[in-house]
């Protein structure tokens, strides 16, 4: 559950005021990562989707 505790914190910090495309994406990510099996899978999905949801500087 580390995994999914830091995809949560990560989301919650971001979404003060999320649009529209942001929402979709998290809940999109979301599904995913409930579908994964391990803890490792989903540690590594957590990484990969914090880098793609943070926004571009």
């Amino acid at each position: 559950m580390a995994a999914q505790d830091a995809f949560e914190w990560f989301v919650g910090n971001m979404m003060k005021n999320p649009t529209a495309d942001f929402a979709r994406k998290v809940k999109e990510a979301r599904a995913v990562l409930q579908s994964l099996r391990s803890e490792d899978e989903r540690q590594r999905f957590v990484d990969e989707e914090i880098v793609r949801l943070r926004p571009k500087s």
